[in-house]
């Protein structure tokens, strides 16, 4: 599991890199972006150790 979370979270960093390489303006652009945030928290939050990470910092700053 944790090297799909591994994969899922640089795939998702990937994506991001052509959108704002290229800047796709039309649909193309939207489902890239979104696919690349949703691979992302697909990564985050099937890792306990990252999500655990994560949570605490936010409950450090709140």
């Amino acid at each position: 599991m944790k090297t799909l979370s591994y994969l899922s979270m640089i795939m998702g960093l990937f994506l991001f890199g052509i959108e704002y390489t290229y800047l796709f303006d039309d649909l193309l652009g939207y489902l890239i972006t979104t696919l690349g945030v949703l691979l992302i928290f697909f990564g985050i939050f099937i890792n306990k150790k990252i999500r655990d990470f994560l949570v605490n910092i936010v409950i450090n700053f709140l």
